[in-house]
């Protein structure tokens, strides 16, 4: 006596849809599921990943500005003055290659390229015995990161 699983299976009669056969493939909800976990994923990890992007790059900036205020002391040491480029407060110019030169002595410590994320200056008083290193952001020129002759770091709201 054969039971109904196998009496479907060879003789495959008209009542016997997909009767103890196995499915093939996924059903559209199985596949509407997975889509949806998958927009769901992408919707909380992408802005975290970019937040992480923007951390490192504001980090990096903070570590030129820490190797800017190391040299600047050196160039004192040397020249009885702190170097700069420029008098005033606004660093409308990048100046990012001219302190790799004189600074860095030409090595590329800071990075030059116009799609560099940041861009430096240094502003100094008349006779050099002050200055303030500016790193500010390309794609937002609000946002500017400072140190000074007595390496007070300014991480927010910078002027």
């Amino acid at each position: 006596s054969k039971n109904w699983h196998y009496f479907c299976i060879e003789n495959n009669g008209p009542w016997c849809y997909n009767f103890g056969m196995k499915q093939k493939g996924f059903s559209i909800i199985e596949l509407l599921v997975v889509v949806a976990i998958i927009g769901i994923l992408a919707a909380v990890g992408i802005p975290l990943y970019q937040g992480y992007v923007e951390t490192t790059k504001k980090t990096n900036a903070l570590n030129n500005l820490s190797s800017i205020y190391v040299t600047q002391e050196e160039y004192k040491a040397d020249n009885n003055r702190y170097y700069s480029i420029s008098s005033s407060s606004s660093c409308n110019d990048d100046q990012t290659k001219k302190i790799n030169e004189v600074l860095f002595e030409g090595t590329k410590v800071l990075d030059e390229g116009n799609d560099a994320d940041y861009r430096f200056c240094i502003n100094s008083d008349t006779n050099g015995s002050t200055y303030k290193a500016l790193a500010i952001k390309r794609s937002e020129t609000g946002i500017k990161l400072t140190i000074d002759q007595q390496n007070n770091i300014c991480k927010e709201n910078c002027n």
